[in-house]
């Protein structure tokens, strides 16, 4: 492992919705770490993976609090066309949204300030630019609003 900043930088670039803290990068020099925190500075992690690591960092063995589970990862534009798709990701989105309000701030390391563990806009503008997420909604709303982005109307006329 690099030092403290020089991890944080490479997490950031592959993952930059997390922030890094100092207590992370401890235990990954214990090398005690699950795995999948190895995985962190080295590419972004899939859907399945951001589950895996929110469960981690907000969860644990705790069986009274319960993350549903992200969609399936999304391979192609096609996929992400259908509501469905935003409709799964929103339950999980939303729960994960409420773990981290929970959580105390952290340092980050690049931001040089205070922040979540997770970014949640940053979070869904990563995916978004992985696959040309196609659709818009209020994350806010107790159901889902739904609409097509303005390009993805455009393209239709």
């Amino acid at each position: 492992l690099d030092d403290y900043w020089g991890e944080a930088m490479e997490v950031y670039l592959h993952n930059p919705w997390l922030t890094y803290s100092k207590g992370l990068h401890r235990l990954r020099e214990s090398g005690l770490a699950p795995d999948i925190l190895g995985d962190l500075d080295e590419r972004p992690l899939t859907l399945d993976e951001v589950h895996q690591l929110c469960i981690l960092l907000f969860i644990g063995d705790d069986t009274s609090i319960h993350l549903p589970l992200a969609p399936y990862q999304p391979t192609s534009y096609r996929q992400l066309r259908r509501a469905s798709w935003v409709q799964n990701w929103f339950p999980f989105i939303t729960a994960l949204e409420g773990l981290v309000k929970k959580e105390e701030l952290q340092w980050n390391p690049i931001k040089k300030k205070m922040m979540p563990w997770i970014d949640l806009d940053k979070l869904e503008s990563s995916l978004k630019d992985q696959t040309a997420f196609p659709y818009h909604y209020e994350r806010s709303a107790s159901q889902p609003k739904i609409s097509q982005t303005s390009q993805q109307a455009a393209s239709r006329h």
